[in-house]
């Protein structure tokens, strides 16, 4: 705004005040003096307000110094909680200061614990509600904690308590712990365990701290040590080991994979590398190894994951390299893998690149996986695209399981449908016969 505009606002704000009569302050106030007859009760007043003062303040140094104390529970409820609730050793108080007073890296674990056993403080500590201060107290610990007995002790404590899971980040940092110690030592101990969950996380949080330091000797533990007794299931920590080398090396875990045979755990360890060569080979690159891979069932399985991931950014040229493919096993499942990508983002140009290529035992597992992407939307296209494949016995059964699973979401329609279809009697019986569910099927006995 201009110099005139300002000096017209202040113009206008002036006749404001003038017609609604506000008065302004003098520029200097007038001096004020205290009459005689109130000057004699000036000086006990001043003491009375200084007497109050010093009062206040001093019940706030002693509300400040004096630190409350928790009530003990009942005895009723400490008989019922079966005796936890006893008043510890260690009270919250203790853990108040443990969150609040900073660590100068001097701290000793019997300074930490008051004393304590470690499992009896720890327990304590991971009953308490808040977040900040059970870690912050968790963290403090477990840097004070120098010897395989001590971390074992610690991870007694974590395993034994109630709801206590070998998923729980204190586990897994407890064995890290381990592991930066002692890293086959720590492995033994994950072998004794009885749990097959907690032995399978223990020998990831293991293997992953013991490939960040000496990946060769973690390597060498799991092909010596880590193959499981069933041939089906393979190697499972040689997996995480393939997984934890693929995001910066590749071409190694490639080769470890090489060296394991046919196995569940091979599966995964594919799952790792391929998006690994794409992130690193690119794709052309990941195409060009998946294809050069002379290991047979590897080569097809990698052909069949880099489809899937492929189809998700680019379906069109990916649909191009996969017809290109000869046939066989690896294009059967890449086609498969491709439609399936294809058909749950857009099923409609999944349908019609499907339509372009004739019925095969080749497409059908293609057929079925589309079938079952678009059964939600519009389930009659999807049981005419499952009936469109060539196996008989694979027809048959996922054309059956289409049906119940519309029936279970829409029984009216459905058995409406299947009523009029050309299914056999026996089928459409068995099919109308489903019972009740929550989502709209309803019996028809």
């Amino acid at each position: 705004m201009s110099r005139n505009g300002d000096s017209g606002s202040v113009e206008k704000t002036s006749n404001i005040q003038r017609n609604i009569g506000v008065h302004t302050l003098p520029a200097h106030p007038p001096n004020m003096t205290i009459p005689a007859s109130l000057r004699p009760l000036l000086l006990p007043a001043a003491w009375l307000a200084t007497a109050a003062l010093t009062f206040c303040l001093g019940r706030i140094s002693l509300f400040i110094e004096s630190r409350p104390t928790l009530p003990l529970p009942s005895a009723a409820v400490r008989e019922k909680s079966g005796g936890d609730l006893d008043p510890p050793a260690v009270g919250v108080e203790s853990f108040l200061d443990l969150a609040k007073v900073p660590d100068h890296g001097g701290t000793t674990l019997a300074e930490i614990t008051h004393g304590q056993p470690i499992a009896e403080w720890l327990k304590r500590l991971l009953a308490q509600e808040d977040e900040i201060m059970r870690m912050t107290g968790f963290l403090r610990l477990l840097e004070s904690l120098t010897s395989a007995e001590e971390i074992q002790e610690a991870l007694g404590a974590v395993l034994s308590r109630d709801g206590g899971s070998s998923r729980s980040r204190e586990f897994r940092m407890l064995l890290q712990k381990w592991a930066q110690l002692d890293p086959a030592d720590a492995m033994k101990y994950v072998q004794d365990l009885k749990d097959k969950n907690a032995r399978y996380d223990g020998n990831r949080a293991v293997l992953l701290t013991w490939m960040r330091q000496s990946p060769q000797e973690a390597i060498a533990w799991a092909e010596k040590n880590g193959a499981s007794p069933e041939e089906r299931e393979g190697n499972w920590p040689m997996s995480t080991i393939v997984s934890q080398l693929a995001k910066n090396d590749v071409d190694w875990a490639l080769r470890l994979a090489e060296a394991q045979g046919v196995s569940r755990a091979r599966g995964r360890m594919i799952e790792s590398l391929v998006p690994a060569l794409l992130a690193q080979k690119g794709d052309a690159g990941a195409r060009e190894i998946a294809m050069n891979e002379t290991d047979q069932s590897l080569h097809d399985a990698m052909i069949a994951r880099l489809a899937g991931r492929l189809a998700a950014s680019d379906p069109q040229s990916t649909a191009q390299w996969v017809t290109s493919l000869p046939a066989g096993d690896a294009r059967t499942r890449a086609l498969t893998e491709l439609v399936g990508e294809w058909s749950r983002r857009d099923p409609v140009a999944a349908a019609s690149f499907l339509e372009k290529i004739p019925p095969s035992p080749e497409t059908d597992d293609s057929r079925a996986r589309l079938a079952y992407n678009v059964l939600r939307k519009d389930p009659e296209s999807a049981i005419a695209w499952a009936g469109s494949m060539t196996d008989p016995e694979s027809r048959t059964d996922t054309v059956n399981k289409l049906l119940s699973s519309w029936l279970r979401r829409d029984g009216d329609a459905a058995k409406q449908w299947i009523a009029s279809s050309p299914l056999p009697e026996a089928t459409k019986a068995q099919l109308l016969t489903t019972r009740p569910t929550s989502d709209g099927g309803r019996s028809g006995r």
